[in-house]
């Protein structure tokens, strides 16, 4: 059985779509036309930032509470 990993992430609407980030791996950021499109292009990328990493590399997962917004 695989384990699954959660991160939370922070959607930010823009003129023209959404912005997406995860405050606990740098640099997974990524973009889509719309809300379904920004959490699909999000579940991606976080697989490719941590795709070549054992799953003790992985970075800790914050809890939503602790996340400070700019």
């Amino acid at each position: 059985m695989s384990k699954k990993y959660f991160y939370p992430v922070i959607f930010e609407p823009e003129e023209v779509g959404v912005s997406v980030y995860v405050p606990d791996i740098p640099g997974c950021n990524t973009q889509g036309d719309s809300l379904e499109e920004a959490l699909e292009m999000v579940q991606e990328v976080i697989g490719l930032m941590l795709e070549g990493k054992k799953p003790e590399e992985y970075p800790q997962a914050s809890k939503p509470n602790e996340i400070k917004l700019d």
